[in-house]
């Protein structure tokens, strides 16, 4: 180890040591408060744990979970769509004035599922342009992924580190940026055998239309930038 190694080494070990002690001794280091909440959102309902930084700053850990079922087409294909939400926020929240207002960003890791269940129209279902009998082709069961990694970004309202009461409502308006995503189709019918003469015709028709699904879906603008708004309550511990 060179001298001027070995004297970056020091100074780094001194200002380790003698940075904390500093700190608190200026009570610049505020000390950490936590705060749990009930909350409900369009991403589901779920609860949080708050970490408050003093009046400024709140770092946040949330899950959500929740289901709904819907009726929706798909390049001219409808479908019955069971949406089963699992997702887990980390968020940074930053309150500029020391208040109640705060704007908030971080990352969602998106663990829901989105099963699509075929609807045939007057006896037969249509995919690339091409009419197919439903009794051939039986059930359409397909998935919809969500990106696993989205970021989001926010502005609310929560007021349990700000002041003296131990609770506050909170409120939260936001998107939540995705990329592309991903559907699976399969059909359970005579044609979705391989074993089956038309299987190859009908699987490239098959395939041609979960692509064009897919990018109909993943185009769309409340995917592409998913609307987010959350009501809660939450009570500070400590």
């Amino acid at each position: 180890m060179t001298s001027r190694t070995l004297a970056r080494v020091t100074a780094l070990a001194l200002l380790v040591s003698v940075t904390p002690a500093a700190n608190a001794q200026l009570g610049t280091i505020p000390k950490p408060r936590i705060a749990v909440g009930l909350v409900g959102s369009t991403l589901g309902l779920g609860g949080d744990i708050a970490v408050g930084l003093g009046k400024f700053v709140v770092v946040r850990g949330s899950q959500h979970a929740g289901s709904v079922g819907a009726n929706r087409s798909l390049s001219s294909q409808p479908y019955e769509l069971f949406a089963k939400a699992d997702n887990r926020a980390f968020t940074l929240d930053v309150h500029p004035f020391g208040g109640g207002i705060y704007v908030s960003a971080g990352t969602v890791i998106n663990k829901s599922t989105i099963a699509l269940t075929g609807t045939p129209t007057n006896g037969s279902y249509t995919f690339n342009g091409q009419s197919y009998p439903a009794d051939s082709v039986g059930n359409v069961i397909g998935a919809l992924q969500l990106p696993e990694h989205s970021m989001f970004y926010g502005l609310g309202w929560d007021h349990t580190f700000g002041n003296s009461w131990p609770a506050s409502l909170t409120s939260r308006i936001g998107v939540l940026r995705q990329d592309q995503v991903k559907l699976a189709l399969s059909a359970t019918g005579p044609y979705g055998q391989a074993s089956n003469p038309a299987h190859a015709s009908f699987q490239a028709q098959l395939d041609a239309e979960r692509q064009k699904q897919e990018q109909t879906v993943s185009n769309e603008s409340y995917v592409k930038n998913m609307p987010v708004v959350e009501l809660g309550v939450r009570l500070r511990l400590f």
